[in-house]
């Protein structure tokens, strides 16, 4: 399906640039003192873990295909087809 091919490029790319630029912003203009890059990898951190989760719900929400009906029963096997 085109659709979810074009969401899962869409959330690789976010998971690539995204944990990417929040740790650079958090550790540039964010935090400072001794620990500012522990806590800018801990917002990369979270903001990869905001993606993932946004892909999960995307993915929950989705329509169902209808079920595929198989044309013909399977045929019986094992002790059924005694009965």
């Amino acid at each position: 399906n085109r659709e979810v091919l074009n969401k899962l490029y869409f959330t690789t790319f976010l998971m690539f640039t995204l944990p990417v630029v929040t740790y650079y912003v958090c550790s540039w203009f964010v935090f400072s003192g001794i620990h500012k890059d522990a806590f800018a990898g801990m917002s990369a951190v979270a903001v990869a873990n905001i993606v993932i989760a946004g892909y999960v719900v995307m993915a929950w929400k989705e329509d169902d295909d209808e079920p595929v009906k198989p044309k013909q029963p399977a045929p019986l096997v094992g002790r059924f087809l005694l009965d």
